[in-house]
């Protein structure tokens, strides 16, 4: 009886007989050229259809409030900007990805906005290449760079931070979703999406694991987790919202 790993070394052995060992490559460098392709892809795909200036009239105002951030060195917590509201109170700001915007422009005009567009673009690639190690279903998801609303915006770091929220998900890594999610609600609060996530894949896991008692139901559930792996994503699920909100 031969095991899987003894077939391939007989089959790798039967090409360097016939001199075709090099030409075999081994998964890693693979899926390394599968994952350079999908990023390019969706790099280029994001250039073609953001190559021109943004026309967005809210960059502008982001634009402001980065640089007045990193011009005072705050947080900018009472409102510079407002006629009738001058000097109140202002908690809901995407202030580091305002001044993110900013330092780019500073730097680059709108160039650096295009380093901007493309960096999302390139992170989402990343974020579907870890929810599939597949190059052709990655490629078929990332037809949505070319229907997302491109904008010099701080919810694009948001999208692109999405797909890498469910790859987390799926392959059960609570805790770097914590730390995901706390850094896209940092960035923008359309994050708040990523907390709804987190919370369904826990309730999923829950109940896979309640209806393993039951086969027919089992079968629709999934296959249950361990214990330990329902309590990180129960704590998770917990963990998220609280590190949000304690920004």
């Amino acid at each position: 009886v031969v095991d899987e790993k003894g077939a391939g070394d007989v089959f790798r052995q039967a090409l360097r007989d016939t001199g075709h060992g090099d030409s075999v490559r081994s998964p890693p460098p693979m899926r390394s050229r599968a994952t350079l392709l999908v990023v390019g892809l969706a790099v280029a795909a994001a250039a073609l259809v953001t190559w021109a200036p943004t026309r967005d009239p809210d960059l502008w105002w982001h634009l402001a409030t980065g640089r007045a951030a990193l011009a005072t060195r705050s947080t900018l917590p009472a409102d510079p900007f407002s006629f009738s509201f001058a000097g109140a109170p202002w908690r809901y700001k995407d202030l580091v990805a305002d001044a993110l915007l900013w330092a780019l422009f500073a730097r680059g005009g709108f160039g650096g906005l295009l380093l901007y567009r493309l960096g999302c673009a390139a992170l989402m690639a990343l974020g579907f290449r870890l929810v599939t190690r597949h190059a052709l279903p990655a490629l078929v998801a990332l037809g949505v760079v070319l229907l997302l609303p491109w904008a010099d915006r701080p919810m694009m770091l948001s999208l692109a931070l999405f797909p890498t929220v469910l790859a987390l998900c799926e392959r059960r890594r609570f805790g770097w979703l914590v730390a995901v999610t706390w850094l896209g609600i940092v960035l923008h609060r359309a994050a708040l999406l990523c907390y709804a996530i987190v919370a369904a894949r826990a309730v999923h896991l829950a109940l896979a694991r309640l209806c393993a008692r039951w086969p027919r139901l089992s079968i629709v559930a999934g296959p249950p987790p361990s214990r330990r792996t329902l309590v990180a994503a129960l704590a998770a699920a917990v963990a998220a919202p609280l590190v949000g909100l304690a920004n």
